[in-house]
């Protein structure tokens, strides 16, 4: 979490709070996509806290499942953009830890595409605008040697570019946090088309 921006004898003071948050999808379809909504379950003094919540929420609804869980750190007295960049930790389902987005200003030193959860040409789900789709992945984080030629990489550059299926080009460049492996068969029409997309990006 940054605390640039704040006055330099602040920092290091600010309140921390964690904000968490359940993600829930529709129930009762057998495809993609499906509509998401999310709500804040509570805020918390401290991270376990936060955590120890979270593994006793039940979804009693029958409309509903969960798709995963968010605990962002929120801090006091700070300014709207330094709020929105803190940190996020995201859980799966099930509770269990799934990743990190660190503050977009926190440096980042590249990454190998060995070490990257995901692969080129992969097909994954993600909640995007309200809902929960397939896309696929046209690039994974920079390397170690691109980093080092930037000079000043960061976590805007620890992303994977992932594409959708849209009349025009539709993207997103997303952490490896944001990213699922699928839990539901993409039909054939999208898979097809999702592939056919990849292929013309990397025939460009």
């Amino acid at each position: 979490m940054t605390r640039q921006g704040l006055p330099e004898a602040d920092r290091g003071l600010t309140a921390t709070l964690y904000e968490l948050q359940v993600v829930t999808c529709e129930s009762g379809k057998t495809g993609y996509p499906f509509k998401t909504s999310s709500r804040i379950i509570g805020l918390f003094s401290r991270l376990e806290l936060a955590e120890a919540a979270m593994h006793e929420i039940i979804i009693k609804e029958e409309d509903e499942f969960i798709h995963h869980f968010t605990i962002r750190t929120r801090i006091l007295d700070a300014a709207q953009p330094i709020y929105d960049d803190c940190e996020r930790r995201i859980y799966d389902h099930q509770g269990a830890f799934h990743g990190i987005r660190l503050s977009e200003t926190e440096p980042f030193a590249g990454k190998k595409a060995e070490e990257c959860r995901f692969k080129e040409g992969e097909i994954v789900e993600v909640v995007q605008n309200g809902l929960l789709k397939p896309g696929i992945i046209s690039l994974l984080p920079i390397t170690p040697d691109i980093a080092r030629k930037l000079l000043c990489g960061d976590q805007t550059d620890n992303v994977y570019c992932v594409e959708f299926v849209s009349k025009g080009r539709s993207h997103d460049h997303l952490p490896e946090c944001d990213l699922f492996r699928l839990r539901l068969p993409v039909s054939a029409t999208t898979r097809a088309k999702l592939l056919q997309i990849y292929k013309q990006l990397k025939l460009s």
